[in-house]
C-alpha cells in the first residue's frame, strides 16, 4: 500500500480537490479563504480545511473517502496540519 502524503493544497490545485467531493458525492466544496490540507496515496484520499480566526484556526471542514476510512487517515491529516499551523 501506498504511504500516505500529507500536505497544503497548492492553489491551481483546488479544482482537484473540489472534484474529489464531487466523486464521493459530498456536498464540501474547498472554500477560498482557508488553508487546504490533503491526505495523498498518490491521489487525493481525504482533505480539511482550516480557517484562519483571531486566535489561531478553526477547522471548517473534514472528509476521508468512504472507502479508507478506519485507517487513521483523519487524525494524521488533523496532528499533520496542526503541527503546521
Amino acid at each position: 500500500m501506498p504511504t500516505t502524503l500529507f500536505c497544503v493544497l497548492p492553489e491551481p490545485a483546488r479544482p482537484l480537490l473540489n472534484k474529489f467531493y464531487r466523486d464521493h458525492k459530498s456536498p464540501m466544496r474547498s472554500p477560498t479563504q482557508a488553508q487546504l490540507w490533503v491526505a495523498k496515496k498518490p491521489e487525493i484520499v481525504g482533505a480539511l480545511c482550516l480557517t484562519a480566526v483571531a486566535t489561531g484556526h478553526w477547522l471548517t471542514g473534514l472528509f476521508v473517502a468512504p472507502s479508507l476510512r478506519g485507517q487513521n487517515i483523519a487524525s494524521d491529516l488533523i496532528q499533520e496540519a496542526v503541527a503546521h499551523a
